[in-house]
């Protein structure tokens, strides 16, 4: 099972991958061929779509380099892409919240097509980061306001939760791609 054997030695990788993904916007929605069209929305999971799915997957990145995936608003080439992406991978874990909700509303296949790969990924008790006395936990994108822990929505930073992401990613492709399985 190609997708499934890539994904062992992928933390190691995905530690040093992110800086190298790059893509510009003519890139992001050039043609495509026989390969599975797949959209993912941060760097990093593209990074990981790519290591895993190689050279049958065709991967474009949603997001902009600079965006911020909180608050980013979709436009007409994200909502094209993430209408004719055989499969739309999103981090999830309240991440890119708007980028979550028009996928669901555009995609060909909102039910099979559209995975959360981070709420699939990390285990419930493992998406908590602990908040200190002050209020924050030193990230923007947790920080709570009554003083209690909140979803991490970066867990790809740890190994153990880049392979599981990685494991998650293997096992979509292959669904959506059953002869490359």
């Amino acid at each position: 099972m190609p997708f499934l054997r890539r994904t062992v030695s992928f933390g190691a990788l995905l530690l040093v991958a992110p800086p190298l993904v790059g893509c510009s916007e003519d890139a992001r929605l050039s043609g495509t061929d026989d390969r599975l069209l797949v959209a993912a929305s941060t760097a990093q999971l593209t990074s990981i779509v790519t290591a895993v799915g190689r050279e049958r997957v065709d991967v474009r990145r949603v997001l902009p380099a600079d965006a911020d995936p909180t608050g980013y608003e979709p436009d007409a080439e994200d909502l094209d892409l993430l209408r004719t992406a055989d499969l739309v991978l999103l981090n999830g874990l309240g991440l890119e919240p708007s980028l979550a909700a028009a996928a669901e509303r555009v995609a060909r296949d909102p039910e099979d097509g559209v995975a959360l790969v981070g709420d699939e990924a990390v285990p419930e008790e493992e998406r908590i980061v602990p908040v200190a006395p002050d209020g924050t936990d030193g990230t923007d994108a947790t920080d709570t306001t009554d003083g209690t822990a909140a979803p991490n929505p970066h867990p790809w930073t740890a190994p153990e939760h880049a392979k599981a992401y990685a494991d998650v990613v293997a096992a979509h492709l292959a669904a959506h791609d059953p002869g490359n399985a």
